[in-house]
């Protein structure tokens, strides 16, 4: 039985425009607020990738930062997919004691034509503390 996650606009990271290459979601991040710790589990609903080629990997990422430039980015988690479908990401912005209060999804793109279609969101595990 699949989790149900609730979807809240303001917890959008990416709308699901095609992305070709290595980038950021179309929302620059999104504000945990403070030094608040926030488990959350990142959905991505992936309709369409492009593995023509045989060639072409996705890495969904979630990184996080203390500061809006993203100048140090952590690794908050990550997921390899292979095709279409709902895919999660679990993670916790309090990596070692340290909280990012910015979140954002930047998917690293590799091969020969990457295309990678579908939104994605934040839904917290718990209330954020």
């Amino acid at each position: 039985m699949a989790t149900l996650y609730p979807y809240d606009a303001n917890a959008a990271l990416h709308d699901g425009t095609a992305l070709t290459a290595t980038g950021v979601g179309t929302v620059a991040y999104y504000d945990v607020g403070a030094s608040a710790r926030f488990p959350a589990v990142a959905v991505a609903s992936i309709t369409a990738l492009d593995a023509t080629t045989g060639n072409e990997t996705y890495d969904l990422v979630i990184e996080g930062s203390t500061d809006t430039a993203f100048t140090t980015p952590v690794q908050l988690g990550s997921r390899v997919i292979t095709t279409t479908g709902r895919h999660t990401i679990l993670f916790d912005n309090d990596q070692a004691g340290v909280v990012y209060r910015y979140i954002r999804y930047k998917p690293v793109l590799a091969g020969t034509t990457p295309i990678l279609t579908g939104p994605v969101f934040l839904a917290p595990l718990d209330p954020v503390c």
